[in-house]
């Protein structure tokens, strides 16, 4: 009767045990995720905010070129 009682309660401290490490796992998991998230974003805000600064640098560009260069030569520089 002693040993099944043991068993029974080592048997339960074991699955308490695997509980633990298994809600661990999902909390890792889970905190990885969000990271992953988290980081894509910015690298997706940090190229869209490039791409903006970008295309503003080119458009003060181009309106200064018009204003030094002919439209024919204009165009040219443009399709080079």
């Amino acid at each position: 009767m002693v040993t099944y009682v043991a068993e029974v309660f080592i048997s339960s401290r074991i699955i308490e045990v695997q509980y633990i490490i298994e809600s661990l796992q999902y909390i890792v998991f889970i905190g990885l995720v969000v990271m992953n998230g988290y980081f894509r974003e910015m690298a997706q805000r940090k190229q869209y905010n490039n791409e903006r600064i970008i295309d503003v640098e080119i458009e003060k560009t181009e309106d200064l070129l018009s204003k030094l260069v002919p439209y024919h030569v204009l165009a040219g520089i443009k399709n080079d």
